[in-house]
């Protein structure tokens, strides 16, 4: 009998956000929480970027769960051995459900976002009297009242907003000045927050976004966190080995010939050259083992990878040569990778590397030899440089 026959396919967690969902329905969970106590366990605020479909909602979803539940959607999981903190109140706020927002009606749902997560509503106003307050000024009165270490932030894709305006400067002017007003607030009551962790995908934002919240450590190219997301290979094999066994029976192929097709598809993403190893797309992956008899397609490029900022990118720049990073590593150090440029001077190959069309080399251990990760991705970089030559030669360009 198959997988799909006893349907014990639908372990899979294909599209679930949500940390408790899976556990409670008893979905495969990659078990990352060793490294999730190691970040938890920090107390400095933190941020941390990955390409698009990389589960940095999961990720946020599951220390939500963490400081909100303990240990309750834990059990068996190596952090139960290890994780001894109380409960917290947890405050997640998630830009990209409000990233087409124009500034006023930006201003005003985060204004509803923070008193609706911090259960205030009632006591503390959105309005003055016809107006709406500024989001800044809302969280003062909230946090300015709450003992110290008493709540955890999470901020999940802090950019989208930004990024979603990149085509009308004015509307993404007035929104950097909210979301910087924000932070600034989160930056003087530091000393409230036990943790403040946010997640988002590019740097490439207006430079100024941090200018009030300037003490937070970057993780992004933390060797110590560089599989946190995406499955390594091991964990493909422990987590995976029966569904790929499956994938192998549905397409007529050899077990082996699936792991080979799935590193050179799905594989090959490195965020810190001092580590070994690489990681899979956990999209991809659980895209593939979920539909098999599709074969191995372009899951990720499929499901909207292509950022925002990529995208004006290609609509600014004549002359984009995206195939040429196919044959060739580039370096880039630490520096360039984490660098914040203004949207209109960022290059090529930091922004691809951010979006995740470039990643570090798998075998680089002393340098950050940039490469395209897999054929799946290289496949997105030919659509791309063919929607590229079409606005090249587009008379409304």
């Amino acid at each position: 009998m198959s997988l799909q026959e006893s349907n014990d396919i639908n372990r899979i967690p294909y599209g679930l956000l949500e940390f408790s969902d899976i556990r409670k329905q008893n979905m495969i969970y990659v078990d990352k929480t060793k490294m999730i106590a190691e970040l938890a366990n920090q107390f400095t605020p933190l941020l941390f970027l990955r390409p698009k479909r990389f589960g940095k909602s999961l990720l946020v979803s599951t220390l939500k769960s963490l400081f909100s539940n303990g240990l309750e959607y834990f059990r068996g999981l190596e952090i139960e051995k290890i994780w001894k903190e109380k409960k917290y109140k947890v405050v997640h706020i998630d830009f990209s459900s409000i990233a087409d927002s124009s500034a006023q009606e930006f201003e005003r749902a985060l204004g509803e976002r923070i008193i609706e997560e911090f259960n205030v509503k009632g006591k503390v106003n959105l309005y003055d009297g016809s107006r709406v307050r500024f989001p800044d000024m809302i969280l003062y009165d909230i946090v300015s009242e709450l003992p110290d270490w008493s709540v955890v932030l999470l901020i999940d894709e802090y950019d989208a907003p930004l990024t979603h305006h990149l085509a009308n400067p004015e509307e993404q002017d007035e929104i950097t000045g909210i979301i910087n007003s924000f932070l600034a607030v989160v930056k003087e009551y530091t000393g409230v927050f036990r943790l403040i962790f946010i997640t988002g995908e590019v740097y490439a934002i207006p430079v100024s976004i941090f200018s009030g919240f300037n003490n937070y450590i970057d993780i992004s190219l933390d060797a110590d966190f560089n599989t946190i997301l995406g499955f390594t290979q091991n964990e493909l094999s422990q987590y995976f080995d029966p569904y790929i066994a499956n994938a192998a029976q549905i397409l007529n192929m050899s077990v082996d010939d699936i792991y080979k097709n799935l590193e050179k598809y799905y594989g090959g993403f490195k965020f810190s050259s001092d580590c070994e190893g690489f990681v899979y797309n956990p999209w991809s992956v659980l895209s593939f083992l979920k539909k098999s008899k599709d074969g191995f397609c372009n899951y990720w490029f499929d499901s909207g990878s292509v950022s925002s900022i990529l995208m004006n990118y290609l609509k600014t720049h004549d002359d984009i040569d995206l195939l040429g990073y196919c044959k060739e590593p580039i370096f880039a150090d630490n520096y360039e990778l984490s660098m914040r440029y203004e949207v209109t001077n960022i290059p090529l190959d930091i922004l691809l590397y951010q979006t995740g069309y470039l990643t570090i080399h798998p075998k680089s251990r002393v340098t950050n030899d940039l490469v395209v990760p897999n054929a799946e991705v290289e496949e997105g970089l030919s659509f791309l440089q063919r929607m590229a030559n079409t606005m090249a030669v587009s008379p409304e360009k």
